[in-house]
């Protein structure tokens, strides 16, 4: 897992998010038959959190964003989504 999976950005730095990033990703392993999970990696304008890419192409892909809602500037779960869907 640690050389197919994680990345550098995985545990750099002291974001809340890591925490959980790393729990949902142990949570994925073991599918690893069905996807391929990436993380934290370079993608258009920033960094995916996680990426599973179906290894049959009628599956369905998935894309995971972890985001902690950030006061003062946003105050419920819809306003820190939308920061984050303006600010990728």
């Amino acid at each position: 897992m640690v050389l197919s999976v994680l990345s550098y950005h995985d545990t750099a730095g002291d974001a809340p998010e890591q925490v959980y990033h790393a729990f949902v990703l142990g949570l994925l392993t073991h599918l690893s038959d069905r996807y391929i999970v990436r993380s934290n990696r370079e993608s258009g304008y920033g960094r995916y959190d996680v990426l599973m890419i179906p290894r049959q192409l009628e599956e369905s892909g998935f894309v995971f964003e972890f985001k902690k809602i950030d006061p003062p500037d946003e105050k419920t779960v819809k306003e820190a989504m939308q920061s984050a869907l303006l600010h990728r």
